[in-house]
């Protein structure tokens, strides 16, 4: 068994798993996936595993793949929640040894997990709103870069919306470099 929710106003992802078969893991990727697409870059995800340890191991390639697929998608932070037991050190350990490429933690209850990412989203947040010469651009994991940058972080998302729509699933809003922007801009008017 498993559930996968969203929470928009929080932009975070609740995952819980309750020792899904193999097919249920690979059905909960795919919405995994496309509730991704709907949250905004930078989101944080709970993650439940507490009654899900016996069958990480046999299923690491499926949530390795996941992992993947939420860095890839734009994912900021995760806590896991793990059982409150000896059990719980062989998962940490099952766990790590997938290459992740996002923030961890590791935690025994859901509301830890919450105040951890209500944490890491206020911070966020106060350095959401650009600096006086912040940019930002949009760029997808395969190392594509949209050659046009954007003064607010909303009118990059804006786009980033139509960028994904044409195919590039794994964009991301990041801020850019203004020297970088502004080569940009000069290179676009000299042509």
């Amino acid at each position: 068994m498993y559930q996968v929710r969203k929470d928009s106003k929080k932009n975070r992802l609740y995952l819980t798993f309750a020792e899904p078969s193999r097919q249920e893991l690979r059905k909960a990727l795919k919405e995994v996936e496309k509730l991704c697409l709907t949250l905004q870059p930078n989101f944080t995800c709970v993650t439940d595993l507490r009654d899900c340890v016996p069958i990480i191991e046999e299923n690491k390639d499926l949530f390795e793949k996941k992992q993947n697929r939420i860095w890839g998608l734009g994912v900021g932070k995760t806590v896991r929640v793990i059982p409150e037991s000896d059990s719980s050190l062989n998962l940490v350990q099952s766990l790590r040894s997938i290459a992740v490429q996002y923030q961890t933690d590791y935690v025994t209850s859901i509301q830890e997990a919450e105040t951890i990412l209500d944490t890491y989203k206020e911070e966020i947040d106060r350095h959401k709103s650009p600096l006086e010469n912040e940019m930002f651009k949009i760029i997808d994991m395969d190392g594509w870069e949209f050659e046009k940058c954007y003064l607010t972080y909303d009118e990059a998302f804006k786009n980033l919306k139509k960028i994904r729509k044409t195919g590039r699933q794994t964009a991301i809003v990041v801020g850019a470099n203004v020297s970088v922007c502004n080569n940009l801009k000069k290179a676009r008017q000299e042509k």
